[in-house]
């Protein structure tokens, strides 16, 4: 005001004007921040309107409506390796870990009361064949709670660091299992998520992509425990096989020092009895606990008994080969010809 008085100036105005005269034309204005690969670039596309984007690189957007061709090439190019990133994040953090966590919580007591309430009995009446005429004298040693207290008494930490060494096999078999299933079908997940995206949506960016697919990996894993289950299963005699051996030998050990001269009279036999009872439960226990637990993380809901019957299956399927141990001493199929 001072100023326009002393030059006798009426009042001024400040006038406000569209900028214009920037970037007349395209201009480079350097390496993008967000991703060096492309080039910023800048132009005036009308009056206080200056227009960005990039060139060079590759764009992570999707559009909607593409062909199958650049559908497949999108989801191979750019969408697949983030993706595969997703994937195993989900099995550790959804997975692994919490199957980890919520097993290692449970005690070996919680762990054999689990396997003698699904199985306990089977496998006693599966060995008889394989004890001759002094089965229900040797099984009667071997009673759920006889078993329990042998354990607790006199091998409680060598039990606990077989099924330590055995839940930490079924949980890497099961987790394996999981990601081998998913990582086969993450292609059409992907897909599967840009269908769903596309809907009312001209394009859709990676970032939310990923994002969906998350969801799609959570429910597509809960439909495939069942499949999970079942393949760990099948493999688990193989699998187990030379870690048993040495289990059965440090539990013979043990329970040998156990039982001392009081049931010499039954000999070594009972000793490879109790320690293949004692090893059955141990897997009962690691393979019910693991498969339940990963219901409940997966599904919220507890217990099914198809699914803990395909693992008392798994478990039953070794006493062939551990039943021959209580008999012979080895785990090995003599050749019926020799």
């Amino acid at each position: 005001k001072e100023f326009s008085r002393r030059l006798g100036l009426g009042k001024l105005r400040p006038t406000f004007n569209l900028l214009d005269g920037a970037f007349p034309a395209e201009t480079v204005i350097g390496a993008f921040k967000g991703d060096s690969s492309r080039t910023l670039k800048a132009k005036q596309m009308a009056p206080g309107a200056i227009g960005y984007w990039c060139t060079g690189g590759k764009s992570d957007t999707y559009t909607c409506g593409s062909s199958k061709e650049d559908t497949k090439a999108y989801i191979d190019k750019v969408a697949l390796g983030p993706a595969q990133d997703v994937l195993d994040k989900f099995i550790r953090d959804q997975i692994h870990d919490p199957l980890e966590k919520a097993l290692n919580k449970r005690s070996l007591g919680e762990l054999i009361k689990l396997a003698e309430k699904h199985v306990g009995a089977r496998i006693r009446e599966e060995l008889k064949p394989y004890l001759g005429p002094l089965a229900d004298q040797i099984l009667n040693k071997a009673s759920a709670q006889q078993l329990a207290d042998l354990i607790d008494r006199f091998v409680g930490p060598e039990a606990v660091s077989i099924m330590t060494t055995l839940t930490r096999r079924i949980i890497d078999a099961l987790v394996t299992e999981m990601r081998v299933q998913l990582r086969n079908v993450l292609a059409d997940l992907i897909h599967e998520a840009l269908l769903a995206l596309c809907v009312g949506a001209p394009a859709v960016a990676l970032v939310e992509l990923l994002d969906k697919l998350k969801e799609l990996l959570k429910a597509r894993a809960k439909q495939l425990i069942p499949v999970v289950v079942a393949a760990v299963a099948a493999k688990l005699a193989v699998a187990l096989a030379q870690e048993l051996a040495s289990m059965l030998a440090s539990l013979m050990t043990k329970i040998g020092e156990a039982v001392g001269t009081a049931l010499k009279f039954i000999g070594e036999v009972l000793i490879r009895a109790l320690a293949v009872v004692a090893i059955l439960i141990l897997v009962a226990g690691a393979v019910i606990g693991a498969v339940l637990t990963l219901i409940a993380i997966l599904d919220g809901i507890p217990g099914d008994e198809i699914l803990v019957g395909a693992a008392t299956a798994a478990v039953v399927a070794l006493i062939p080969m551990l039943g021959r141990f209580v008999a012979t001493g080895s785990m090995e199929e003599k050749d019926k010809g020799a």
